[in-house]
């Protein structure tokens, strides 16, 4: 049987557009949570403008506010209004007509971003950049259970989360949780996603999350059958499980 051989652990980065987006490699760091950050009031403010600018830079359409009936919510937009106009506002349209618009951030998640904004405004920044809802519409929000998992993961251990974050919230959670169980079975398919298929798509997040545990009882049979297909349902029918 293989043995899977030590791989090196980078910190991902995504910089994006609301058109696009693009991925970026930085200096190895992956040694648990980043330290906690001492606020100042200075501090926050300057932060705080730091979403304003990413927001105007990204082009965020400015759009009435919207009264959102969530726990939390009301409290929040009182201690950091500007916070969370920017993170409840519209930022892109789906359709071919562009007759419904889908916005970057859940109630639920602007109320537990704000939550950490209040403790830790750098993590805060960083929790917005997982939770946010890119690309997918509305009918791709987070669960309530998933938003939960994600702040979490950014509480104790961030490492994990920037180096598995993908653009697709959903397949950052599945590649987390498929990490909780099988971290070395999921980290060497992650990092050979694109090497390990039978087409020129690279493995998906979820893919990668159904053959972790398939990998871990039979990585050399996983590995021939990832030359003839991707799909994890064919290749359990093939190990005959």
């Amino acid at each position: 049987m293989n043995r899977i051989n030590p791989v090196s652990i980078n910190t991902t980065t995504s910089f994006y557009n609301t058109n696009k987006a693009s991925r970026k490699t930085s200096e190895p760091v992956f040694q648990g949570s980043f330290s906690k950050v001492k606020n100042s009031g200075s501090a926050i403010k300057g932060l705080s403008g730091i979403f304003v600018s990413i927001s105007t830079a990204l082009g965020l359409e400015k759009t009435k506010d919207i009264y959102l009936a969530t726990d939390g919510y009301k409290e929040a937009k009182e201690k950091n209004p500007e916070l969370v106009k920017r993170l409840s506002e519209k930022t892109h349209t789906w359709g071919e007509d562009s007759n419904f618009e889908s916005k970057n951030f859940t109630p639920k998640e602007i109320v537990e971003i704000c939550k950490i904004y209040e403790q830790d405004p750098v993590r805060a920044f960083k929790a917005a950049k997982v939770l946010e809802n890119k690309y997918e519409g509305p009918a791709r929000d987070l669960t309530d259970e998933q938003v939960d998992y994600l702040i979490k993961k950014v509480q104790k251990d961030i490492g994990a989360v920037e180096y598995f974050n993908s653009p697709y919230p959903q397949e950052t959670v599945a590649l987390l949780k498929s990490y909780d169980n099988y971290p070395e079975e999921t980290r060497y398919l992650y990092e050979n996603r694109k090497e390990l298929g039978n087409s020129d798509e690279a493995l998906k997040g979820e893919e990668i999350a159904e053959l972790a545990p398939l990998y871990h009882e039979n990585p050399e049979e996983v590995e021939l059958l990832l030359e003839w297909t991707q799909n994890p349902d064919e290749i359990k029918k093939q190990l005959q499980l």
